[in-house]
């Protein structure tokens, strides 16, 4: 089966219909301690666009200290172990090799290979070009950077983020989540909320296994939303309580509480970057969230 479908429109032209293969969550697994909060599932731009272990693995290191490890106290009165441990003497590394684990069988897995190289023929026809995409709105949320520093990481405030369940992209139909940035000046101006939607021009971008446009123009409005615009000063006060996640569930990105921010940590991170998923309600844990029925039950009342 191909990466994508295809039908017949009017006249000879032909339509296809895509799904984001770097967003699967089907075709692989892994058992380290970091994904072990969401029973290991990891995505297959992770896999093979970031972290690059499949199927050669990945080698890691923990760090460990002979007197912690027995129950001893530490001599500098640290209690677990830390980057100011390197030059102690009770210092050590342990060197381990982990392999993602494959959840289809090997015939499913060249069927996603298959339909991940066609997905990327379409990336490449596409990239860095302007598109016509026709779109209804499924939730808007504000673009922050964070950067740590003090006590609380600090926000800052550099757009806003549409984000859409599907969007036509010239005659094909892209059937999965997909983000356009715009400026605070076009969001004061046409007053996008969840619901709205509209035809316009924009620049097609692929980035870190994600859909996103930018540079709208030539709006085309065919519906308002069907709720108030959101208040970028609420959010902002809400950011101080907010809490982090380590990935981004379906869930969170379509909720309006819940955020994707880029993470300015130059002291954790290679290129100093890092894309984390806030919730601005404070929900520690996506798996027993209720925002969804609480908001039924006060629309009810």
């Amino acid at each position: 089966m191909s990466g994508y479908k295809r039908i017949l429109l009017k006249g000879a032209e032909m339509r296809k219909i895509l799904k984001n293969q770097y967003k699967r969550h089907d075709i692989f697994s892994c058992n380290h301690s970091a994904h072990h909060r969401f029973g290991g599932a990891v995505s297959t731009y992770y896999i093979l666009s970031e972290k690059k272990c499949y199927p050669e693995g990945c080698i890691n290191f923990i760090w460990r200290c002979r007197l912690l490890n027995k129950g001893h106290a530490c001599p500098r009165k640290y209690n677990h172990v830390g980057r100011k441990c390197f030059s102690c003497k009770e210092y050590y590394e342990e060197k381990f090799c982990q392999q993602p684990k494959l959840k289809v069988s090997q015939d499913e897995y060249r069927e996603f290979l298959q339909e991940k190289e066609d997905f990327d023929h379409w990336i490449n026809q596409h990239e860095g070009r302007d598109v016509e995409i026709d779109t209804s709105i499924s939730a808007i949320n504000p673009s922050l950077t964070m950067t740590n520093g003090g006590k609380k990481p600090k926000f800052r405030f550099n757009g806003w983020i549409l984000v859409f369940d599907n969007l036509h992209v010239n005659y094909d139909l892209f059937d999965d989540t997909a983000f356009a940035w715009i400026s605070p000046r076009t969001q004061e101006s046409l007053q996008f909320s969840r619901g709205s939607s509209f035809e316009a021009m924009a620049r097609f971008n692929f980035e870190q296994g994600r859909l996103i446009f930018n540079r709208l123009r030539r709006f085309e409005i065919k519906s308002p939303g069907i709720e108030d615009p959101p208040d970028i000063n609420k959010i902002m006060v809400a950011t101080q309580t907010a809490s982090r996640f380590p990935v981004q569930t379906e869930k969170c990105i379509h909720c309006p509480e819940g955020v994707l921010v880029d993470n300015i940590d130059y002291k954790r991170t290679r290129n100093g970057r890092r894309r984390n998923l806030v919730c601005l309600k404070g929900v520690e844990n996506p798996a027993e969230c209720i925002y969804h029925l609480s908001a039924i039950l006060d629309s009810e009342e």
